[in-house]
Order: C-alpha cells, then sequence, then structure tokens
C-alpha cells in the first residue's frame, strides 16, 4: 500500500509538471515568441513584384475562369430581348459580347470591350482595369496607357470595360490588361489581380478582319442586338 502511494505521488508529481510545462508553452507569451522563431513570409502588397498574374482563356470563352462565369474581349456588347412578354420587362438586365475572342486590332480602332458576367453579388464591388504596352519578355513596362472601372451594385451580375484609343493614338505592338477586383475604395494591389488579357495592336491581315467583323457587327454598344 505504501508502495502504491510511493509511485501514485511519483505519477501525480510528473502529471503536475507535464500540465505546468504545457500551460507555459501555451501561453500567450510563449507562443508569440514561438511564432516570432519561425522565418517570416513576405506578401506582396504593390503592383511591382513577383506575383504570377492568372491569365485568363480568351478563346474558350464560354466558361467559368477566376471571379467570372465568363468574360470575353469583343468588338462591343448588347442587351438581349429577354422580356416576360411585355415590352422593356427583364428578366435579368444581362449583356452579350458582339464578335467575342477577337484579340488583334488595327490601329484606327476607336474602342473594344471586355465583357463579363460574375456571380450575384451580396456587397457592392468595384471592377478596374489597367492595359499595359509589352516588352520582347511580354512583361509590362512603364504606367498604364489607359484604364477603365466600373461599380457594381448588389444583385449586379454583367458588366464591361471600355478599352479607348489613346489621346495620340494606338502604338503598334502588343498589350496586356491586368483586371482588379475590390471592394469600392479599396487600394488595388497585385494580390486584387483576378486575371490577365492580351491584345494585340497592328496591320495584319487578322487585324484587318477583326476590324470588318466590328463594323459588320452594328453599333459597338447597344440595345437591339
Amino acid at each position: 500500500m505504501i508502495r502504491f502511494n510511493v509511485f501514485f505521488t511519483r505519477a501525480g508529481r510528473a502529471a503536475a509538471g507535464l500540465l505546468l510545462f504545457l500551460c507555459i508553452l501555451t501561453s500567450p507569451l510563449v507562443a508569440s515568441a514561438a511564432r516570432d522563431l519561425l522565418p517570416q513570409q513576405k506578401q506582396e502588397i504593390t503592383q511591382s513584384g513577383e506575383v504570377k498574374l492568372q491569365p485568363l482563356d480568351q478563346e474558350n470563352w464560354k466558361q467559368p475562369q477566376s471571379f467570372f462565369k465568363w468574360i470575353a474581349m469583343a468588338c462591343g456588347w448588347k442587351v438581349p430581348d429577354d422580356s416576360l412578354g411585355r415590352e422593356g420587362w427583364y428578366l435579368n438586365p444581362r449583356i452579350e459580347p458582339k464578335v467575342p475572342g477577337v484579340s488583334v486590332f488595327p490601329p484606327d480602332t476607336a474602342m473594344f470591350y471586355i465583357v463579363y458576367e460574375i456571380p450575384p453579388l451580396d456587397a457592392p464591388m468595384q471592377m478596374n482595369a489597367d492595359w499595359f504596352v509589352t516588352n520582347e519578355q511580354d512583361q509590362p513596362v512603364g504606367k498604364p496607357v489607359g484604364n477603365d472601372a466600373q461599380y457594381l451594385d448588389m444583385n449586379e451580375a454583367y458588366g464591361y470595360f471600355e478599352l479607348r484609343k489613346p489621346d495620340q493614338g494606338w502604338s503598334p505592338g502588343s498589350y496586356l490588361v491586368k483586371i482588379y477586383v475590390s471592394s469600392p475604395g479599396q487600394q488595388r494591389h497585385a494580390l486584387s489581380v483576378a486575371g490577365t488579357m492580351r491584345f494585340k495592336i497592328n496591320t495584319s491581315q487578322e487585324a484587318a478582319r477583326t476590324g470588318e467583323r466590328c463594323r459588320s457587327a452594328g453599333p459597338q454598344a447597344d440595345y437591339a442586338g
């Protein structure tokens, strides 16, 4: 009986010691110190740096990708006739791209579009797009040559960006578009880039065909289709 009490006392002391050690180890001060011992992870929060951007599929655009249910570079957009039996009454205000999938334009192009659909919002959202000239390594250089923004209210699901010809005209070459998704008023940074798209400005036959297709599609933005 005495030996049992001695064993129990030693075991109890060991258990109490282990419990005390765990309490000290998990205390806020020690836990904080333990976290400080881990290597710090750098998080990119600016528009420069090694952040891998997600290219969006511009040919197979009828599919969900990134934040979008679909997104397409196009000559224009239209609102389809989608009424509920009465003219002007619409099931859901929506838009569709005109001539989607184009990405090579002639230098005299005044404007083209990026048209998209997103999941319905439960809070307001701001969409931004910046486009840059790219170098031989397909990397953006300098400041954006153009930008556009759109504010989407709750339950809105469709939108578009207008890519307008710069005041000095389009410079032949390749361009990269960065598309940002953020809350209204939030500063844009590299981690808010939802995806990228590319386009070219030149005098190739493909660009000439794009110009003809855009002209044949009628007004760039209309409600008649």
